[in-house]
């Protein structure tokens, strides 16, 4: 799942969860389990080839992607707890950033952690994998609004 649906999740769980260690972890399980609805990820279209290192355009979506996330925290609400809801939205995001770091900086700990992280993700191709991300967020945004 790309990071805005992540974001928002975790935001979500950060307004619900008041304590940021429990906040962390809630936010980290809520990756694996968003992970296993399908939905489409970045570069698919690249999955027939053995990609070493992430390529330039798709740094750039990413970092799109998390200002797109980011942006939306900020337009519906100013972050209150923010530490809270920081440690909530780092667990969530943890496991793509240990992936992306797996493919620049290759070794053993995050190959493992990669491996376990991808085991369970749910890629579907078309506008389908999109719609469920879009209703992910959607989702997300609701509880945010009902602080």
């Amino acid at each position: 799942m790309i990071l805005t649906p992540h974001i928002l999740v975790g935001a979500a769980i950060g307004l619900k969860i008041k304590n940021p260690w429990l906040g962390f972890l809630a936010g980290l399980i809520s990756h694996l389990i968003l992970d296993a609805i399908p939905h489409r990820e970045y570069g698919q279209e690249d999955s027939g080839k053995k990609i070493k290192a992430m390529r330039f355009s798709t740094i750039l979506k990413v970092l799109l992607d998390i200002s797109i996330g980011f942006g939306l925290i900020y337009s519906v609400y100013v972050i209150k707890p923010f530490i809270i809801n920081f440690w909530a939205i780092a667990g969530v995001i943890l496991p793509d950033i240990i992936s992306g770091l797996s493919w620049q900086f290759p070794n053993k700990f995050f190959t493992v952690l990669t491996k376990f992280h991808l085991f369970h993700a749910k890629k579907f191709d078309g506008k389908f994998g999109i719609i469920i991300q879009v209703f992910v967020s959607a989702i997300a945004l609701y509880f945010i609004c009902q602080r």
